[in-house]
């Protein structure tokens, strides 16, 4: 063959292509083109099988939304904890309407539902440290969010939004309308975060509110009507109701001891008596700079006298709206037949005994 036909046979090879300058020729080339396209295309199957069945493993965690069981994700519990190392890519990144630490969320195991292409979640999301205003109300300002997520049918997010709130200054009421597949929300927040450090009724605002859900995954929210008030007895609202024969009970009475030894009875032996029930006999207004729920009486000794009962008690303040914590010294005077004759402070101090340190 001449040489000038050799040069023509070889004139469609790029001598500039990879394949080319390591010796390939241009068939090898295009078949191991073709074979890596196959092998990443098995690949991308392979991952998205791998993802449906992480998907498919997430809501078995889960059980299908009802109304009964979208009314116990208000107790539901800590042992039911999400493994966000293996389920992360399910939920969403705290942002701005997470008012939490990211090392203080849990995510508990929730409720979903299949909605046209989309499937529904409701997952409570625990924050064990609430920033927000009831928060200097509370040693532990714990709130449970209750997120409705969103999913494609592969298991990828698509939206979320926060539907409620569970807490001490918190209640929610969720419903699902299978009609229409719609969630409804009344939600409930305490107006005034002081009722807390108080026993007295809990008046919550309550707002109505309907969730639909777009044919992307988005979360739409609308109020419904007007807000209302809602009135809760806090369960531990009300106090023993002491006679003056029980209050009386509580002291021991001086008998003469050493003079070194104290009539307001330091030892930490002795019952308290809380706020409400003191005020069966003394004023509310010794209590102006501490809240009630903070405050205990711890009953001391009592003198008698042919016409009067003097009854020494210490007014213990560990956690005051302001300042040190604080004890404060009393002497109450009241008549034989029980009548408050007269309320005097002896003294004040900051410096707390032993014994109140591990009431």
């Amino acid at each position: 063959m001449s040489k000038k036909k050799k040069e023509q046979g070889v004139a469609h090879e790029n001598v500039n292509s990879p394949g080319y300058r390591i010796g390939f020729n241009s068939k090898v080339f295009s078949a191991m083109k073709k074979y890596i396209s196959i092998m990443m295309i098995l690949a991308c199957v392979a991952i998205h099988a791998k993802n449906k069945n992480d998907f498919n493993a997430w809501l078995s965690l889960m059980e299908e939304i009802s109304n009964d069981n979208l009314s116990r994700l208000n107790s539901a519990s800590l042992d039911e904890r999400v493994e966000t190392e293996r389920y992360g890519q399910f939920l969403p990144q705290a942002d701005e309407t997470c008012p939490c630490d990211t090392e203080s969320i849990w995510w508990l195991r929730g409720v979903y539902k299949p909605v046209g292409e989309t499937v529904v979640a409701i997952l409570p999301r625990v924050c064990f440290d609430y920033h927000d205003e009831m928060r200097k109300f509370q040693v532990e300002n714990l709130v449970i969010d209750f997120v409705l997520l969103t999913y494609s049918p592969r298991g990828e997010l698509l939206g979320h939004k926060v539907i409620g709130h569970h807490g001490a200054a918190y209640f929610s009421r969720l419903q699902y309308h299978q009609e229409d597949s719609t969630f409804i929300s009344e939600q409930g927040r305490l107006i005034d975060g002081s009722l807390l450090k108080q026993f007295k009724p809990l008046v919550f605002s309550v707002a109505k509110y309907k969730y639909t859900i777009d044919g992307k995954g988005n979360v739409k929210e609308k109020q419904i009507g007007q807000t209302w008030n809602e009135v809760v007895r806090a369960k531990d609202t009300r106090c023993e109701e002491l006679t003056f024969e029980q209050f009386h009970r509580r002291f021991r009475k001086w008998n003469e001891k050493h003079i070194n030894d104290s009539i307001f009875l330091l030892d930490g032996k002795q019952e308290g008596i809380l706020s409400p029930s003191i005020h069966s006999f003394i004023p509310d207004s010794t209590d102006c700079r501490c809240w009630p729920r903070d405050i205990v009486w711890w009953p001391g000794y009592y003198v008698e006298t042919k016409d009067s009962l003097y009854y020494f008690l210490t007014k213990d303040c560990s956690t005051p709206k302001e300042g040190e914590p604080f004890l404060e010294y009393f002497m109450l005077v009241f008549s034989k037949e029980g009548a408050l004759l007269e309320t005097r402070k002896i003294n004040k101090t900051t410096d707390i005994p032993i014994p109140f340190h591990n009431k």
